[in-house]
């Protein structure tokens, strides 16, 4: 949420990709992701700082995430694409940005005074030591 609303401050429409099981699972695991494409899809719509979003599919012909980025830049014609600093691929992500005159954006998790820090990868690991 917290790298959601640094984002929205970067331009007037804040667009987020969300990837799909097959390509989470091919990101992050065999056992992630832990909620399905449609859950993540609904709560990252109904994020205030959110005005569209769209779920990347992974079943497009060629199967590859560059493909994908490759599809999305020239569809919608980004002005920023801003990726936190744990992305995967960033070096890829940036020589995109340039060949589309995008303004590439790498973002520092944050989170205000008084919140802890947290992901999925943290919430899976509390949870083991609860059984």
């Amino acid at each position: 949420v917290f790298f959601l609303e640094d984002c929205k401050k970067l331009g007037d429409i804040l667009i987020v990709a969300v990837g799909n099981d097959a390509l989470t699972s091919m990101h992050k695991g065999p056992f992630r992701p832990i909620l399905n494409e449609n859950a993540r899809l609904k709560m990252i719509d109904s994020l205030k700082p959110v005005d569209y979003s769209l779920l990347v599919d992974i079943t497009f012909k060629e199967k590859n995430m560059h493909h994908i980025l490759n599809v999305v830049f020239k569809e919608l014609k980004p002005n920023i694409y801003a990726v936190n600093d744990d992305a995967f691929d960033i070096e890829y992500r940036k020589n995109l940005c340039k060949s589309f005159n995008v303004e590439f954006i790498i973002m520092k998790r944050t989170t205000p005074p008084g919140i802890d820090p947290t992901s999925t990868t943290k919430i899976i690991e509390k949870n083991k030591g609860l059984n």
